[in-house]
């Protein structure tokens, strides 16, 4: 191959590069902006009394056998 046979694929690859970097960057921010408003409401849980997650042992202070009934 001659060298310019090769120049419009490393252009391709400069501007795909880029574009999952720019992609990357938007998905970090918008995960940490979900987590971040998620936040809040997971410490309301626990003001409410509902327990702990699935399988954490915080079942909100309730027997199991509570549950049985």
């Amino acid at each position: 191959m001659t060298r310019g046979a090769l120049f419009p694929f490393c252009c391709i690859q400069k501007i795909i590069s880029m574009l999952l970097k720019d992609l990357d960057v938007f998905a970090r921010n918008s995960i940490r902006d979900e987590l971040a408003s998620l936040d809040p409401l997971l410490r309301n849980v626990g003001q409410w009394g509902g327990g702990g997650p699935v399988g954490s042992g915080d079942d909100g202070g309730r027997a199991m056998d509570d549950y049985d009934q």
